[in-house]
């Protein structure tokens, strides 16, 4: 897996290291996700499987799920889309079983956007701004999703009068 380190003369001491990384990592993978039994979430993979595991959902989320999986329009739809769209075309109809699906296809996304945030704030506040105050604005504009429109902007001003 790691065929550039097999060429340098410290190969005794970097492999055990990476082993020992790797098997560090599988443990604690382990250790957090051991309760996820994989077999519970088929249903969002493919609702329309005949041999589903239901146990776990409730009334509702069963009857939506058996609603759906007889729905043929739906199931020309779930070929045609991806997993992602599928589940956000059928929210209006079943609301309960798409927020169900949606929160087993999005687990770490608020930490994500966390994340992306705490590197913006990062970036504005470096040392050689740290005298600024308030960030409020520059992190608003670094975490916008909208683009600007310079060209638009730029047409509206005129850069220098002429006298």
């Amino acid at each position: 897996m790691f065929p550039l380190t097999a060429n340098t003369k410290f190969t005794d001491k970097i492999i055990p290291i990476i082993n020992d990384s790797i098997t560090l990592l599988d443990q604690k993978l382990d250790h957090y996700f051991s309760l996820l039994d994989l077999k519970l979430f088929d249903w969002v993979r493919n609702p329309f499987n005949p041999s589903l595991e239901t146990s776990h959902l409730s009334l509702k989320e069963e009857d939506e799920l058996a609603e759906l999986k007889n729905d043929r329009t739906l199931q020309m739809k779930f070929n045609e889309l991806e997993l992602s769209q599928f589940w956000i075309y059928t929210k209006k109809e079943y609301p309960n079983l798409t927020k169900l699906a949606h929160s087993v296809l999005l687990p770490f996304s608020t930490s994500y956007l966390c994340e992306v945030a705490f590197s913006a704030l990062n970036e504005i506040k470096n040392k050689k701004r740290e005298r600024l105050i308030n960030v409020e604005e520059e992190l608003r504009v670094a975490l916008s999703k909208i683009s600007p429109r310079i060209d638009t902007l730029c047409k509206k001003y005129q850069s220098q009068i002429s006298h």
